[in-house]
């Protein structure tokens, strides 16, 4: 390919977005033979990161400006520079895409309009070309598109193609209008180059040569697909040949593969002395920024995102208050009775270690839609993982999860009646806050490991179900099967609620309401002649440590306690470490 506007066509399923992506340095090298050059040289290992690559789904971010996506990519992608000149390359890429005035602009979601399909896929490839690059990749930019806005998106990008850019493109069936601004062809069908070289008369009279007809006023571009799907009659000898087969056959023997041969064997030459060593390099991904910047960008980038969901930021707070209230409500000011107040604070604790766990159910959706966008940048070498981990759990994960822990229970703490000693307080926030970080962490993981919603929501409902039943509550820990026993480990609902028992139980007494008794029945000689007997104050009352010694919890010591907290700080931890080895194994190739 010389340079210009370059096209790749044909039919669906013939290998169009394959070779893109190959020429792209998007395929795992390990699975692809041949050698590829750029300029006469051996492609980098890091041209994905240096070159533009616009995919047929747009990943922009919805909730974010037009101008605010270019100035995230122009800072995560370009080396180091002056905000001035960040700026005025953003208002350059504006103007050459004809996006002037909608950069100020929300993209829009599926939930609120924004701008228009046709601009979408522009600021598409505006992100791309704000990197300054020299080379642009576009894998049908025009299909979902009408005739007029593809016609418009097309001229742009012959513009930039005549400004000394490669563009290089993948279309299935343009219309004349389109075609005839194309500086080269390739056609490709059934994974083999069929044709390579100018378009325009000279494909066309190749073709005939070969014994299919055109007709004055057909399309090419509806020709040439009619001759790879062999819907146009071959008037030559080899009617009876397959005629794909044909086809690469005789673009083996002919003049124009030869010229394209004979351009090409020097660097062939030069690329075959050096594949192996090449080929035997890593993946190559270069970054143009330091991790702080990188850090700072995406913090900035996850707050904005965060801010403008409304679901993310206003309903998640008010479920939370209405939670908080509402259970406050159901379990104002819980007495020390032995009919009740054992019962209402055990339930209690248990309402408290689900809510804050399955509240977290709610992002899991959020966390499928941004693992497409992670894996494209990430690729595209915008930023480290360790840096995209980091600034979502800071920016994200802690204030959507933990800080409405922090602000709204203890609204349901002090309505409940539990103990008011301000270190009870502080050791019954620390356990909510650490069982739905343990939680959040569940989500993330699954998250990064899938890529289905329906699979996503299935696996981590699994794995809630199953640490609640092993929670405590539902079950006596103390007979289940031994075989069974050591999934308890492993629950962080039983941390939470044996951590919240014992915090509130250990120095609490519970007696009958009324410390009285009932007399046996049909007795009527003394000693039980009233019918009721009158009991000293501390008689038929039980302790919070022999509640907690019949379930099984330890208690009598601060360990008891601490052990808690320490459990699920430790499962935190590794929960964490998992997201982070999840997203690195996210896969880097398409």
């Amino acid at each position: 390919m010389d340079g210009g506007l370059c096209a790749i066509m044909g039919p669906s399923g013939s290998g169009k977005s394959t070779l893109l992506d190959a020429l792209a340095g998007r395929k795992n090298p390990d699975r692809i033979t041949g050698v590829i050059t750029v300029d006469g040289k051996l492609q980098p290992t890091n041209f994905k990161c240096t070159s533009g690559y616009v995919q047929q789904e747009d990943k922009v971010y919805g909730l974010l400006t037009v101008k605010e996506n270019l100035y995230f990519s122009a800072v995560l992608r370009n080396p180091k520079c002056e905000a001035k000149k960040t700026k005025r390359r953003v208002e350059e890429v504006l103007e050459q895409l004809r996006l002037k005035e909608k950069m100020d602009c929300r993209v829009g979601t599926e939930f609120n309009r924004g701008i228009s399909g046709g601009e979408k896929r522009r600021l598409s490839i505006a992100v791309e070309l704000v990197r300054e690059t020299s080379v642009l990749f576009l894998d049908e930019p025009t299909t979902g598109l009408d005739s007029s806005t593809a016609q418009v998106l097309i001229e742009i990008l012959k513009k930039l193609a005549d400004s000394g850019k490669t563009v290089i493109l993948s279309l299935h069936q343009p219309k004349f209008g389109i075609y005839r601004q194309f500086d080269s062809l390739t056609l490709v069908n059934k994974g083999d180059i069929v044709y390579n070289g100018i378009g325009g008369d000279v494909a066309l009279e190749y073709f005939k040569s070969l014994g299919y007809d055109h007709e004055q006023n057909d399309n090419p571009a509806d020709y040439y697909l009619d001759v790879l799907l062999d819907c146009k009659t071959r008037q030559s000898a080899h009617q009876n040949e397959d005629t794909s087969e044909f086809l690469r056959k005789n673009w083996m023997q002919s003049e124009q593969f030869k010229k394209v041969e004979e351009f090409l064997t020097d660097d062939y030459r030069l690329a075959k002395q050096s594949e192996t060593q090449v080929r035997g390099k890593k993946d190559g991904i270069t970054y143009a920024t330091g991790c702080c910047l990188q850090m700072g960008i995406l913090c900035y980038r996850t707050f904005l995102n965060m801010m403008r969901d409304i679901n993310a930021s206003v309903i998640q707070g008010l479920v939370y208050l209405f939670f908080a209230i509402a259970m406050g409500v159901v379990y104002f000011q819980v007495d020390t009775s032995l009919e009740s107040g054992l019962q209402n604070r055990a339930g209690f604790f248990f309402f408290s270690c689900l809510q804050v766990i399955y509240v977290n159910l709610g992002a899991v959706e959020a966390f499928l839609k941004e693992r497409r966008f992670f894996q494209n940048e990430r690729t595209a070498g915008w930023y480290r993982v360790i840096t995209y981990f980091f600034a979502k759990l800071i920016c994200e994960i802690l204030p959507t999860k933990v800080l409405p822990i922090i602000c709204f229970l203890p609204i349901t703490y002090f309505m409940v009646g539990l103990q008011k000693s301000f270190g009870q307080f502080l050791v019954f926030e620390i356990l909510l806050n650490l069982t739905t970080l343990c939680a959040a962490s569940i989500v993330f993981c699954v998250s990064a490991s899938v890529s289905s919603f329906a699979t996503a929501n299935t696996v981590i409902s699994i794995i809630f179900i199953f640490m609640v039943v092993f929670g405590g509550y539902l079950i006596n820990l103390n007979t289940l099967f031994s075989g069974l026993s050591w999934l308890k480990y492993l629950s962080i609902f039983r941390y939470c609620w044996n951590g919240l028992l014992v915090n509130e139980l250990s120095a609490l007494i519970f007696c009958p309401s009324n410390n009285t008794l009932p007399a046996p029945n049909n007795t009527t000689d003394p000693p039980f002649m009233p019918a009721t007997l009158k009991l000293d104050a501390t008689r038929n009352c039980t302790t919070g440590q022999q509640y907690l010694y019949d379930l099984g919890i330890p208690q009598g010591s601060s360990w008891a306690l601490w052990q808690n907290i320490v459990a699920l700080g430790v499962i935190a931890m590794i929960l964490l470490t998992l997201c982070y080895i999840q997203l690195r194994r996210v896969s880097k190739w398409t």
